[in-house]
C-alpha cells in the first residue's frame, strides 16, 4: 500500500468514527432488560462479588444450562467451570461501583468492545501506513449492526472482539518489524482464553504461527513469544482439567440430536456478518503483484485461517452455530473486506467512496435481508418485521425508544401481583426472572406436581414444553407478545424495538393461592 498518514481532516474524520461507535456501544445500556444468557452471566458475577470465586449457587438458586454439568465441587465449594472466570469478576466489580442494573451489566462489556474498534483502527493503519485503509476497515466496524448487537451484551462477545482485535495488531507490528508486537499478542491470546477458552485456543495458535512465520529474528522472538504466551497457555491447560470439557460436552451432545455441520456454521458465519472466504478471493484479485508479497500476504493467509480454524474446532465439540463464538475472528473479516474496499476506492474514488457506503450502511455486509426472517417464519410464524434496505434505521431506532419486550411485561406484572415467597414455573426466561425479580423461579424440568403459585408458558420448540394447563390455574393475558424467543443479539431473533406479531402472552396463577396485598388487575392488564 502507499504510505498516506492522517492529516487534520483524516483525523478528525477518525475522531468522528470513534465516536460514532462510542454511541453504538453505550448508548441506552438500561435497554431492554437481560435476557437469559446475559442474565445467567450477571447472576453467578453477583455470586462472584458474593463468595469471591464464580459459583452458580447463592444459598437458595441454583443457575444451570447442563443439569448441573456447567457446576464442578471443589471441597465445600461448587465452582461453574461452563465459561472461564474473567466475564464474572468484570460483572461483579461494576456491581459493587455502579449497583445492580442491566446497564451496569452490559457497560464493562460494551468499553471492551469500543475498545476493540480501537485497536481494529491501529491495526489497519499499521496493516499499510494508510489512513484511507484505516477510515475504511473503521467505518464498517462502527457501521456493522451484527458487531454493535454483540459488543452491547452483558456477555465475553465484546472481550473476544477486543481479543481478536488485539492479535491482529500484534501481527501487523511484528511485519513490520514494530515495537509492543508481543504483548499485544500476549495480552490479547490472555484475554481471550480467560473469555472463552476455545476462542483463546485458536487465537493462540494463529498468533504462534504467524509470528514466527517472518524470518527476521524468528529466535529471540520465538523466545519472546513464549514467555508473552506462556500465561495463556498454562491458564488454558489448568480449565480444561478443572472444567472437564469431555464430560459437560458428552451431556451437552446426548441432548443434541442434530449436531451442526461445518457447512451450517459457515453458513451461519456468512449470515451475521459477510463471507469472509470470498471477500479473501476478492482480494487476492484486486491485488497488486508486490502486494502479494508483502503486507497483503498476512492479510489474505490469516483471516480465512483463523476463522477455519474456529469454525472447525467448535464443529468438533459440537456447540450450536451462533456467531457470537466466532467474534474472536471478525475483526480479521474486517480487515479484509476493508482491504477490497480500498482497492475499490484507490482505483476510483467517487466509485469507492459510493461502494463503501453502500456496504456500511446496508444489509451486504451484515445479512440479505430475508434469511433469517424466513428460517424463523416457516419455525414459528409470524416473528420478525419485514426487514428495510438497511438494518441502521431499525438500530438507531432502538437505541431511542425500546419495545419493552415480554420479559419485561413479565417482570412488572410478577412484582406487582406475586407475592416474594411464590414459586413461579417457566420455560421461559428463568435466569432474566430471578434477576428481574427476585423471585423464586423454577426450572423447566420441574412439573406441574410441585404445584408452583404461578406458570409462564413460552412456545419454544427446543425448550420443555408444558403440559395441558390444570383447570385449577385462572389466566391472566398480559400486553405483552408470547415470543418464541427473546431480544438476544443474533439477526434472526433481534426485532429491533418493534413488537413482534404473536398472539398475547398468557400468566397462570392458582387459584387459591393469594394475590399480593393491593394488587389492582385494572392498572396491569389491558
Amino acid at each position: 500500500m502507499k504510505i498516506v498518514r492522517f492529516n487534520w481532516f483524516t483525523t478528525f474524520l477518525l475522531i468522528v468514527l470513534l465516536g460514532v461507535g462510542a454511541l453504538g456501544a453505550f448508548w441506552g445500556l438500561n435497554k431492554p432488560l437481560l435476557w437469559a444468557d446475559e442474565a445467567e452471566t450477571a447472576l453467578i458475577g453477583r455470586n462472584t462479588m458474593r463468595f469471591g470465586y464464580p459459583t452458580p449457587w447463592d444459598g437458595t438458586t441454583l443457575v444451570t444450562q447442563q443439569e448441573g454439568a456447567d457446576a464442578h465441587q471443589i471441597g465445600d465449594a461448587l465452582v461453574w467451570t461452563w465459561h472461564p472466570p474473567l466475564q464474572y469478576y468484570l460483572i461483579g466489580i461494576s456491581f459493587k461501583l455502579f449497583g445492580e442494573s442491566p446497564s451496569s451489566a452490559r457497560a464493562p462489556f460494551a468499553l471492551f468492545g469500543f475498545l476493540g474498534i480501537c485497536a481494529l483502527a491501529g491495526a489497519a493503519w499499521t496493516i499499510g501506513k494508510n489512513a484511507r485503509f484505516a477510515l475504511i476497515v473503521t467505518t464498517l466496524a462502527v457501521f456493522s449492526v451484527p458487531l454493535m448487537l454483540y459488543l452491547r451484551e452483558a456477555r465475553y462477545y465484546g472481550l473476544l472482539f477486543f481479543a481478536g482485535a488485539l492479535v491482529a495488531w500484534g501481527l501487523a507490528k511484528i511485519r513490520r518489524g514494530e515495537a509492543g508486537a508481543i504483548t499485544l499478542l500476549g495480552v490479547g491470546t490472555l484475554v481471550a482464553v480467560f473469555s472463552n477458552t476455545v476462542a483463546g485456543i485458536v487465537l493462540t495458535l494463529v498468533a504462534a504461527t504467524f509470528a514466527l512465520w517472518e524470518p527476521r529474528n524468528r529466535a529471540r522472538r520465538g523466545v519472546q513469544l513464549l514467555a508473552a504466551l506462556a500465561p495463556t497457555i498454562l491458564f488454558a491447560v489448568g480449565w480444561l482439567l478443572l472444567s472437564d470439557p469431555l464430560q459437560t460436552l458428552n451431556r451437552q451432545i446426548a441432548g443434541q440430536p442434530n449436531v451442526p455441520t461445518v457447512w451450517t456454521l459457515i453458513e451461519n458465519y456468512h449470515r451475521s456478518f459477510f463471507p469472509p472466504l470470498a471477500w479473501a478471493a476478492i482480494a487476492f484479485l484486486l491485488a497488486r503483484p508486490r502486494e502479494k508479497e508483502d503486507e497483503y500476504k498476512w492479510i489474505v493467509i490469516i483471516a480465512p485461517l483463523i476463522v477455519g480454524l474456529t469454525i472447525w474446532t467448535i464443529a468438533a465439540v459440537g456447540l450450536p452455530p451462533f456467531t457470537r463464538y466466532l467474534l474472536a475472528a471478525a475483526p480479521f473479516t474486517f480487515l479484509v473486506l476493508g482491504y477490497v474496499l480500498w482497492r475499490i476506492f484507490e482505483w476510483s474514488g467517487v466509485v469507492g467512496v459510493l461502494v463503501i457506503a453502500i456496504v456500511a450502511g446496508t444489509t451486504l455486509a451484515t445479512n440479505l435481508p430475508s434469511w433469517s426472517r424466513e428460517a424463523l417464519t416457516r419455525a414459528h410464524g409470524p416473528f420478525i418485521p419485514q426487514e428495510k434496505v438497511s438494518y441502521l434505521p431499525q438500530f438507531s431506532q432502538e437505541l431511542q425508544n425500546h419495545f419493552p419486550g415480554t420479559l419485561e411485561a413479565i417482570s412488572v406484572f410478577l412484582r406487582h401481583a406475586a407475592p416474594e415467597g411464590d414459586r413461579i414455573l417457566t420455560n421461559y426466561e428463568r435466569e432474566a426472572i430471578i434477576f428481574a425479580t427476585g423471585r423464586n423461579v423454577l426450572g423447566a424440568k420441574e412439573d406441574l406436581s410441585t404445584r408452583p403459585q404461578w406458570l409462564i408458558p413460552r412456545p419454544n420448540p427446543f425448550l420443555w414444553e408444558f403440559e395441558t394447563i390444570p383447570p385449577q390455574y385462572e389466566p391472566f393475558v398480559l400486553d405483552a407478545p408470547n415470543t418464541p424467543v427473546e431480544n438476544s443479539p443474533e439477526l434472526g431473533e433481534h426485532y429491533f424495538g418493534t413488537p413482534p406479531t404473536q398472539p398475547p402472552l398468557v400468566i397462570y396463577h392458582l387459584r387459591r393461592a393469594p394475590l399480593k396485598d393491593g394488587f389492582d388487575p385494572a392498572t396491569i392488564l389491558r
